[in-house]
């Protein structure tokens, strides 16, 4: 697992703690919303506990102001969750 752009030195960290081989699909994307958190906090870019900034969409709320997409490689090509 690699990480890029801002904030990368932190999540490269992060993921050399946490990542391992053999995850589930599940197990992963668990571990990458966790690292980008982090990130995330460790950087201020979250928003406070409620909400303020949030633009009303649920999804952004729930992950404290984020947009997170994840990119899965998969056998029948690439999956994309948001």
């Amino acid at each position: 697992a690699q990480a890029m752009g801002v904030g990368s030195q932190l999540g490269n960290d992060k993921l050399s703690q946490k990542w391992r081989r053999c995850m589930s699909r599940e197990e992963a994307k668990d571990m990458m919303r966790g690292v980008l958190k982090d990130i995330a906090k460790e950087k201020g870019w979250l928003l406070d506990q409620d909400g303020d900034d949030d633009d009303g969409t649920e999804g952004k709320k729930k992950n404290g102001g984020l947009t997170v997409a994840c990119e899965t490689v998969t056998s029948r090509g690439i999956d994309i969750e948001y």
